[in-house]
């Protein structure tokens, strides 16, 4: 395009130009304003104040003039992230223009995407005998053909691996679960066809809509069903029928009276009272007369751990709890105990 030559000038714009420019505004630098105004973009060598050597860009041949011609414009949005802007003439770069310099802050986003746990059907394990062989059988498989380590963090790598490989093939996926009552898999499905047409509005206004009749209707239907229900268990089944109705109304009962019990066992109601019995409870229980014992200073390892140790604490873990970053429950676990993983000194 070539150069623009465009002279700003020293006169202060709103908040495109600053008051630290040089030289006197052209025609062309009029132009570049109301260019900058238009898509919101500031020029920062003119907002801050620097020597008149620290603004000239450009010279004309022999040196009898020098201007500001070359700029740094960001976007207003970003404005706070140019710090200093200023030119260096003392550079050799052999020409007649003179380098530009800027000192930024930037602040990256970093868009990772969530970490979502993959939720196995582990109940199958127990109900299902040929998968909890065919599980049993690939674990050792990938177990031995990971090779041998010497470090525990190691040997632990090579064991996660084995087992979450072998679950991803041999296990199948937890269905996924609707929040309402009345949710259906015919609506499940128009929700995730509902979601891959975001990018085409039409197409996703006329899948919104057709969810929205599915889940009214649905919902009606379940009500009926449950008032149908409700009206069976008046006679015969009264404690059903006040749980299905807590179901449909979403009032849950609670079991605090907020009342406590003294020390002698009176009942306490006043809020005071029940904060200074809350603390005296607490002082009770944290309260502590031993002596203080003397602190061991060697042998802080203590004995090895043993294979039985380890099947012991498994056994006695309790199942359906949530995994922790590893993503391995009990129950991926407690399957591979009668595997022979001596080498690992895993089991």
């Amino acid at each position: 395009m070539g150069d623009f030559n465009a002279k700003v000038g020293t006169e202060k714009v709103d908040d495109i130009v600053g008051k630290h420019g040089l030289g006197i505004r052209n025609e062309r630098g009029e132009k570049l304003i109301e260019w900058c105004q238009t898509n919101n973009i500031i020029v920062g060598n003119t907002w801050f104040q620097q020597p008149p050597r620290r603004k000239w860009t450009w010279k004309s041949p022999g040196d009898e003039t020098r201007n500001r011609i070359d700029y740094m414009m960001i976007y207003k949005r970003h404005r706070n992230a140019l710090l200093l802007a200023k030119t260096y003439p003392s550079a050799d770069c052999y020409s007649d223009h003179v380098p530009v310099v800027g000192k930024f802050k930037l602040k990256l986003k970093k868009n990772s995407k969530p970490f979502t746990n993959i939720k196995f059907d582990l109940a199958i394990l127990k109900t299902n005998q040929t998968i909890r062989e065919k599980y049993q059988i690939s674990v050792q498989n990938k177990f031995e053909a990971l090779g041998d380590a010497e470090e525990v963090e190691q040997q632990w790598e090579i064991f996660k691996s084995a087992i979450m490989e072998a679950a991803t093939e041999v296990i199948p996926k937890v269905k996924r679960k609707a929040k309402q009552k009345w949710m259906t898999e015919e609506i499940l499905n128009l929700m995730e066809e509902r979601r891959c047409a975001k990018g085409n509005k039409e197409k996703y206004e006329q899948i919104h809509k057709k969810v929205q009749e599915k889940c009214n209707m649905s919902k009606e239907n379940w009500i009926n069903e449950k008032g149908k229900e409700i009206e069976q268990q008046r006679q015969h089944a009264p404690q059903t029928m006040y749980r299905n109705i807590e179901e449909i109304t979403g009032k849950r009962t609670f079991l605090s009276t907020g009342c406590i019990k003294a020390m002698n066992g009176d009942i306490i109601i006043d809020k005071e009272k029940i904060l200074e019995r809350w603390a005296e409870y607490i002082r009770e229980l944290f309260k502590d007369d031993r002596k203080d014992h003397n602190i061991m200073k060697n042998n802080f390892a203590g004995p090895p751990i043993m294979k039985e140790e380890v099947e012991t604490a498994i056994k006695k873990m309790k199942h359906g709890k949530a995994t922790g970053p590893d993503n391995i429950s009990v129950e991926l676990i407690g399957p591979l105990k009668i595997l022979e993983l001596e080498k690992s000194h895993i089991f």
